[in-house]
């Protein structure tokens, strides 16, 4: 399995998944590692924490079809320290290697086939928000989210309240709390932290 990309566009998106990835150790060693998808001309890259799923697909060249995991930490590492740059993947034998302009870097993953599974739902109602205004509200409230779960896990998210009205986002770290709205109609109702 192989595929290329250029390093701003993989960092991007590595960047918004890496938010599902554990911040604390978990009995399971697998929720540490990013699982790839790669399928034609598109890696789908998809992070777990088992309460909730974040998954991105980018386009890519000179791709041969094939899963795999690498562990998120290392990655995000690597990436962190990584100048602009084509970034060439392959995997062979649970050892992934990353080529790039200024040398080869590897690592080993866990079994693609032990990665959980997201749950589909099914048969429920959709709601349509307009992606500008969803990440405004959002940007506006995280800074009042705790950073990491303690006693209260509820408090690491935000919590989305969509009304007939309006919807709310709501964050708070236990000392602070943020609150905004969109107004707009909506057929549904319900409440989820994200």
């Amino acid at each position: 399995m192989k595929f290329t990309v250029h390093s701003d566009v993989f960092k991007r998106t590595f960047q918004r998944i890496s938010k599902a990835l554990p911040t604390a150790r978990m009995s399971l060693p697998i929720l540490q590692n990013v699982l790839f998808e790669v399928n034609e001309n598109r890696v789908k890259l998809t992070a777990t924490n088992l309460d909730f799923s974040i998954h991105e697909e980018i386009e890519v060249s000179e791709a041969t079809p094939g899963k795999f995991t690498i562990p998120g930490k290392a990655l995000q590492n690597f990436l962190s320290y990584l100048s602009p740059t084509l970034l060439r993947f392959e995997h062979s034998e649970g050892l992934t290697k990353i080529y790039t302009s200024s040398g080869t870097y590897s690592f080993v993953g866990l079994s693609p086939e032990d990665f959980p599974v997201a749950q589909e739902i099914e048969g429920g109602e959709e709601i349509e928000f307009e992606r500008e205004l969803v990440r405004e509200a959002v940007d506006l409230v995280t800074f009042c989210a705790a950073k990491e779960a303690q006693t209260d896990n509820y408090l690491v998210g935000v919590l989305w309240q969509v009304m007939e009205n309006e919807t709310r986002f709501v964050a708070s770290d236990g000392h602070r709390l943020a609150f905004t709205r969109i107004p707009g109609e909506s057929s549904v109702t319900f409440e989820a932290v994200s």
